[in-house]
């Protein structure tokens, strides 16, 4: 099975999952990096309780600090050959949100919007980090 591939959803260069993470605790924030490193590594074979299907080719990295309950979004993006072979395998991360018994419907709606948009133009819609110009 190819290695998966974590990318992030983008909208006018920026990414909306990566905003909603900067306005979280710190803590938080690490126990979602934490939550996206274990997608790269384990990819479709993540399961509960770190992640669950939502339905809808959509999925829920399950993350928890206190009495909140944090979902990162997903979906896959899988590329395949002739044969039907999975060559590239891309976990998007389309939003994030927090939730108390469900994922709001919203969320999903908003969730799947963003994977409808991703696959039709995927450079469009991949978030690219800025360069730093000490790198240059």
């Amino acid at each position: 099975m190819p290695k998966t591939y974590v990318v992030l959803y983008a909208e006018g260069g920026q990414s909306p999952f990566l905003a909603w993470v900067e306005r979280q605790p710190p803590k938080v924030q690490d126990k979602l990096f934490d939550a996206v490193s274990r997608l790269e590594e384990l990819g479709h074979d993540l399961r509960r309780p770190e992640a669950e299907y939502l339905g809808k080719d959509l999925y829920e990295l399950r993350v928890k600090k206190g009495h909140v309950n944090y979902r990162p979004l997903y979906f896959f993006d899988d590329r395949k050959d002739k044969e039907g072979k999975t060559t590239l395998r891309r976990a998007v991360i389309a939003h994030g949100c927090t939730k108390e018994d469900a994922v709001h419907p919203t969320d999903i709606a908003l969730a799947l919007e963003r994977r409808k948009k991703y696959l039709a133009n995927r450079a469009a819609h991949t978030y690219t980090p800025p360069t730093d110009p000490i790198d240059e």
